[in-house]
């Protein structure tokens, strides 16, 4: 009788022990959830900035190449080396569009998408080129001939690997914090819990006739 009370109490301390760990395991789930997802928001924003950044620097270099002549007529003063430069990358193929006043293709890559003329310049836009994805900004550089439209785009390849690699490093030290925790609360149950089981040896240690007051000196206030 009295070796199943004991296990009978062991079942009871275990269900306890599980119902605390099971009731913190969802909350903290649902939190390194979230937590994943706001931070990986929080580092796409500067890493697309970079890129970005680096699109409107390659832009503003092509401008710079631009001439008008006598006449009115506009000219891509770009020599073959400088192009190679403007389109090598080891990840991603970058792609160009000159365009003059009147839209008239001066050089580059005929049908690149450019931007709609919007109030910031330069003006970035997401596209689809000869069946690929890219990323692209759009530059209007004002010349004595009129406005030319200079696009410079690339396919998005490195953006998704850094993407990729962010949200795996994101997720692995979310994950490793989450580990920490339940160790740490599976401790505390533990801990909390020792009262509740120096108690139950306490009883365990009696006879079914003993009627003497227990001790209450480590006994948990509930």
């Amino acid at each position: 009788g009295g070796m199943n009370r004991a296990s009978a109490q062991r079942a009871r301390g275990m269900t306890i022990r599980r119902r605390l760990l099971l009731i913190l395991i969802g909350p903290l789930a649902l939190l390194l959830a979230i937590g994943v997802v706001l931070d990986y928001a929080a580092g796409v924003v500067p890493l697309r900035a970079a890129f970005d950044q680096a699109l409107v620097n390659e832009t503003l270099a092509a401008a710079a190449q631009l001439r008008t002549r006598a006449g009115g007529t506009v000219e891509f003063d770009l020599p073959p080396q400088a192009i190679e430069m403007l389109r090598a990358d080891k990840y991603d193929t970058v792609y160009y569009l000159v365009l003059g006043p009147r839209d008239e293709f001066i050089a580059g890559d005929e049908g690149l998408p450019t931007a709609a003329p919007d109030r910031e310049n330069p003006t970035f836009l997401d596209a689809q080129f000869k069946g690929t994805a890219i990323r692209g900004v759009t530059y209007r550089h004002a010349t004595p001939a009129g406005v030319v439209t200079i696009t410079v785009a690339e396919t998005t390849n490195k953006r998704d690997q850094a993407w990729h690699r962010m949200l795996i490093s994101i997720f692995l030290t979310d994950t490793l914090q989450f580990a920490a925790i339940l160790l740490l609360i599976w401790v505390g149950v533990r801990l909390g819990l020792r009262p509740l089981i120096a108690l139950r040896a306490q009883i365990d240690s009696r006879s079914a006739q003993d009627l003497a007051p227990l001790d209450e000196t480590r006994v948990p206030g509930e």
